[in-house]
């Protein structure tokens, strides 16, 4: 989708639809409302009048274009600023949300004209600053937010190839494009981002992991100290975990897009925990289920320095934020949550209210304290809103109203936003200094922490991310490390922002070259970035896919192609193409019939004998406008001939047949 915006008069804009700021009575009596109705002509009246009711802010119906260039008028009831209380002006952004969500609904709208809805009579200004910041306003956060986040919202919506925001004065044009600017970081792909999240904290683990446990002032590291046996730059349990995660992530969904089975992803990464907690500790309590592909991997068999919280909460069987395994606030669950805002912020399979919770809820595994799971929230957040190809600087300004606005009623989350800003406040000083050691000229340890505690290592991580935007990779990971306290875990929190933020191209080959499984780590973010393309009843199948995250390498409980694999035809509509072993096999007597299911659109196939009781069903699909695609038969081996016998009953029977026309 691609937002435009543009100075001059709407009526003169080329496009399918335009949006109409109205009131809630449909009365006609705004200003640009009152010129639209004049222009548009009287059959827009008629048809307003026949629609005309009591609407809520942000409720919107269509009637034709009239005599205006377009196809329909979207005619939209701005909300009042003069009802509304509090800074995040959440009422404005769900009007847009439900703006685009009606555009999204009337089939042929590809290029959408929408003016600076709420500015005008509903007291919206673009003057006052959001959060502080001078360079974007309040109104134009929750316009450009509501455009980005609307995917995540409703992913199944179709949405406009093209939004033209029209500002009717240059003032407000200036003041839109400014906070655009600020709004909007790099253009880079999902792939870039994930990828380059996962290698950059990877990095920034393999640096600091040598000196973690080293007392004040050690050295500023500029290069890996490699293990003397091997000479790969070795990554401690904070990337460990980071894969697990990932996996977890990625079984889960894979579970519910091929068997119909779904829940919270917390619950699959537990299981991928127990995975890691294996490799650990060989002789600990008795395993649940294996899932990770990656538990085999030599190198993620060795103990890194592994967290004794971590291992004790996954020994007792893991927590939740209602029921804290433990009072602890350490950074050891907010180092390994970053696939699931990437996996989630790429593929939209959850907005950030979720996303948020599912990565608390992944701390709460084994940290109880707030101080343990509420920065994880906060990273989750950040990172989220980066993959909406957000600024960093917005990001963070989103993370502390989502704070505020989920975890407002707990105590530690003030203390938590407190230490954000002191960061932000000390990254906005870099450029008053040429001194490459930020840590020690802000005095980053004193005021922010030393890292051991999960709000001081993302203070300490999203300082050095934030402050060497302008300075490269090297300084934000030298930085991250070069201070007293757990070197690692700051390191790779300060390298996952960065790499999801400037992409994997801002890794340089050196830090790449001798870091242990960088080809593991492709791979997961690979993975991450195309997610499971199957589903319980499509006709592609990734062997790969399901030896990875359905059987863990196991597929000894999966079908296989055995007798009694399921079996996916695709056939268009009333074509009889029936498979060569189909052919080639002897008929089932087996007894079914067909009914029709108007509602669903579908015809469900009940057996009434045979060793399968449920031999198959038939769906027909439907594309974005509502018409047929094709028919969708699934059955198994064991009927042979079922396909064929089906497609006869249905050309046979005129009301099956009419329920597919």
């Amino acid at each position: 989708m691609k937002i435009e915006l543009v100075k001059g008069d709407i009526f003169f804009i080329s496009c399918d639809a335009i949006v109409n700021p109205t009131d809630v009575k449909l009365s006609g009596s705004g200003g640009l409302d009152r010129e639209l109705r004049r222009r548009a002509g009287e059959e827009v009246d008629r048809q307003c009048a026949g629609l005309r009711k009591e609407m809520k802010p942000g409720g919107t119906v269509v009637t034709s274009g009239g005599f205006l260039p377009v196809r329909w008028i979207l005619h939209t009831a701005a909300p009042d600023c003069g009802r509304e209380t509090g800074e995040s002006y959440e009422l404005l952004k769900k009007c847009w949300m439900d703006l685009l969500l009606a555009a999204a609904k009337q089939k042929g709208i590809r290029h959408l004209a929408v003016p600076l809805v709420g500015t005008g009579s509903g007291g919206y200004t673009l003057h006052s600053p959001w959060y502080g910041d001078s360079l974007c306003s309040r109104t134009a956060a929750a316009v450009f937010s509501a455009i980005a986040e609307f995917p995540c919202c409703y992913p199944y919506a179709r949405m406009p190839e093209k939004i033209t925001l029209v500002c009717s004065s240059e003032e407000k044009y200036q003041s839109m494009e400014r906070a655009r600017k600020w709004i909007f970081g790099k253009g880079l792909s999902k792939r870039e981002r994930i990828c380059g999240s996962l290698l950059g904290g990877a990095i920034g683990d393999a640096l600091g992991y040598p000196v973690e446990f080293q007392d004040a002032g050690h050295s500023w590291i500029h290069e890996y100290i490699p293990d003397p046996k091997t000479g790969m730059a070795l990554i401690s349990d904070d990337t460990q975990m980071t894969l697990f995660t990932a996996c977890g992530v990625l079984w889960g969904y894979s579970r519910s897009c091929m068997k119909g089975i779904g829940g919270d992803i917390w619950h699959y990464i537990g299981f991928a925990y127990d995975d890691w907690l294996k490799t650990q500790n060989p002789d600990g309590r008795k395993q649940k289920m294996p899932v990770s592909w990656i538990r085999n991997i030599p190198q993620l068999n060795a103990r890194r320095a592994p967290g004794n919280t971590c291992l004790s909460a996954l020994e007792a069987g893991g927590g939740s934020i209602e029921k804290p395994i433990n009072n602890s606030k350490g950074c050891g669950g907010i180092m390994r949550i970053a696939p699931v805002a990437l996996y989630g912020g790429a593929h939209h399979h959850w907005d950030k209210k979720y996303n948020a919770r599912a990565c608390a809820e992944t701390a709460a595994l084994t940290h109880g304290h707030p101080l343990g799971w509420l920065p994880a929230a906060a990273l989750g957040n950040i990172l989220y809103d980066i993959m909406q190809n957000f600024s960093l600087a917005y990001a963070i300004e989103d993370t502390l109203l989502l704070l505020r606005e989920m975890y407002g009623e707990y105590p530690e989350t003030r203390r938590l936003t407190e230490r954000i800003k002191l960061a932000m406040s000390l990254a906005a000083m870099d450029g008053y200094t040429s001194s490459v050691n930020l840590m020690a000229e802000f005095e980053v340890t004193e005021r922010l922490g030393k890292g051991w505690t999960g709000e001081e290592a993302l203070a300490v991580g999203l300082f050095s991310a934030a402050a060497c935007l302008g300075r490269g990779f090297d300084q934000c990971v030298w930085n991250a490390v070069g201070h007293e306290g757990d070197s690692d875990s700051t390191a790779s929190i300060a390298g996952q922002i960065w790499g999801a933020y400037m992409g994997e191209g801002s890794l340089h080959d050196k830090w790449l070259k001798n870091l242990e499984l960088k080809e593991v780590i492709r791979e997961i973010a690979d993975d991450l970035t195309n997610d499971c393309r199957m589903s319980e009843y499509g006709t592609y199948y990734d062997a790969a896919w399901v030896r990875k995250y359905l059987s863990g390498e196991d597929g000894s409980h999966l079908p296989g192609p055995g007798e009694d694999a399921p079996h996916v035809f695709v056939q268009r509509p009333w074509e009889e193409k029936i498979d060569a072993k189909e052919k080639e096999s002897s008929g089932c007597k087996v007894d079914f019939r067909l009914l029709p299911n108007p509602a669903e659109k579908t015809l469900e196939i009940l057996s009434n004998t045979g060793p399968n009781p449920w031999m198959g069903r038939v769906r027909r699909r439907w594309d974005e406008w509502g018409n047929p695609i094709e028919m969708e038969f699934v059955t198994s081996y064991a009927a042979r001939n079922f396909q064929e016998r089906v497609v006869r009953q249905i050309r046979e029977d005129p009301a099956l047949r009419s329920i597919l026309e």
